[in-house]
């Protein structure tokens, strides 16, 4: 009996300690004591325009082209050295947002569970972001973006996913990250302006037809892709809808549109892409040729005059938000 006992007695000595190396187990080993945690620092920007010859090259932000919008979202992964696997991430899209209005801007946390350390043992580390913010991107390292409802800015920049790919190794000894975000997705803008007694542009509004409808963009592959120039991962929709787009200034000289749209080939469902102004009461549809392609990280710039009975588009030109195609002298009938 006693000897029963004594080994009862080792088991039930022994097992808070099977608990306790379960629970170190468990731990983070990232975190592990060995000096204070150093939390990373942030700061970012855009790439920067090629330039065309005639135009030095700028600097083209998501918000506003120049400047970022106070309290952008922005989700970043910590990556585990220099994996770019998501699925092994240190820490998985913590939510930051940017301090200022400006062209450059430091990021800070959401709150303080979203505060990224890096490692106390010492490991290096990188970094990949993207913004706008998806909560739901932490399970899935998924972001799904429809680009129908667009006639304002905030909806406007809802839709305009943009990607900062870490290509450094950090460690606490190098805390600060300096981040040059792209855009992945396509930009339009569309000046029009009234004719030599041509109809007013004050109140113009727009809509563009079988555009792609939206796309599901897996993170974890756009990671994959040095370049960060592929439509690889972005997950675009083959189904076509209509964007109403934001007229971001309008008076009876002239206005401006606004949008954004998966890049994509004037092909399959995307054949015969109409923009239709409606301005003082009258309607003008321009078919776009299929010839025209969208691509990732462009702007593209078109212009139109309204006349009493015709829509003349003037030209249209692509810049990097690289240069490419112009078209003009397009006459769009009433």
């Amino acid at each position: 009996m006693k000897k029963t006992k004594m080994i009862f007695n080792k088991i039930r000595l022994l097992l808070p300690l099977g608990v306790l190396l379960l629970a170190s187990c468990n731990e983070e080993p990232y975190r592990l004591p060995g000096g204070d945690l150093v939390p990373a620092v942030f700061t970012s920007g855009f790439a920067e325009e090629s330039g065309d010859g005639d135009h030095a090259p700028q600097a083209e932000t998501r918000a506003n082209n120049n400047t970022w919008t106070a309290s952008d979202p922005i989700g970043i992964y910590m990556l585990n050295g220099s994996n770019y696997d998501l699925s092994t991430a240190l820490e998985k899209n913590k939510y930051y947002l940017a301090a200022s209005a400006a062209t450059s801007t430091t990021l800070t946390p959401y709150n303080a569970s979203n505060t990224i350390y890096y490692p106390a043992d010492g490991r290096t580390v990188r970094f990949v972001a993207y913004s706008p913010y998806a909560s739901g991107a932490t399970s899935a390292n998924q972001v799904t973006y429809s680009f129908a409802t667009q006639n304002s800015k905030a909806n406007k920049e809802a839709k305009d996913f943009i990607f900062y790919l870490g290509t450094t190794n950090r460690s606490s000894a190098s805390a600060t990250e300096t981040m040059t975000f792209k855009h992945r997705f396509s930009k339009i803008n569309i000046t029009v302006k009234q004719g030599t007694n041509g109809i007013s542009c004050a109140g113009l509004t727009m809509t563009l037809t079988r555009m792609p409808s939206q796309a599901t963009v897996n993170l974890a592959t756009v990671a994959a892709d040095a370049t960060q120039t592929a439509t690889t991962g972005l997950g675009i929709s083959t189904t076509n809808a209509t964007i109403s787009p934001w007229t971001s200034a309008s008076s009876a000289a002239s206005a401006t549109v606004e949008g954004i749209v998966a890049p994509h080939t004037g092909s399959g469902n995307f054949t015969s892409r109409t923009f239709t102004f409606t301005a003082s009461g009258a309607t003008f549809t321009y078919t776009l040729p299929n010839t025209v392609t969208f691509e990732t990280g462009k702007v593209y710039n078109f212009e139109f005059t309204l006349t009493q009975t015709a829509a003349v588009f003037n030209t249209v030109t692509i810049s990097d938000w690289t240069v490419g195609t112009s078209y003009s002298n397009v006459v769009i009938k009433v």
